[in-house]
């Protein structure tokens, strides 16, 4: 699926927004990313750690699994937050739309 939907959506959107849109486009999508990098820096590995030192417990690996999804999606929105900060209007639309994408990656990891 994340192959298929850019080789679909890239024609389309170089077409609809432009050159210039799609630059625009990229650029605000390197700088989310770099966030969604920093909000999800040693999560996935601790997580795994912990998720592994419960055992067989499933009580406790339930805990566990639910306690790192609730920090993980809270240091997204905190970071969400703090990015939200330096938009400028050029680029605040667009930035937007990539705080969303950050959102949900956050919360499926």
């Amino acid at each position: 699926m994340n192959v298929i939907v850019p080789l679909i959506t890239t024609p389309y959107l170089s077409r609809t927004i432009g050159a210039t849109g799609n630059g625009i486009f990229t650029y605000t999508q390197s700088i989310a990313n770099y966030f969604v990098l920093f909000a999800q820096l040693g999560i996935t590995n601790y997580g795994v750690r912990e998720i592994a030192s419960c055992g067989d417990n499933r009580d406790k690996r339930s805990e566990t699994f639910w306690n790192l999804f609730a920090m993980n999606l809270v240091v997204g929105i905190a970071v969400t937050v703090a990015r939200s900060e330096e938009h400028t209007s050029e680029l605040q639309s667009t930035l937007h739309l990539h705080d969303l994408e950050s959102l949900g990656n956050w919360i499926s990891c």
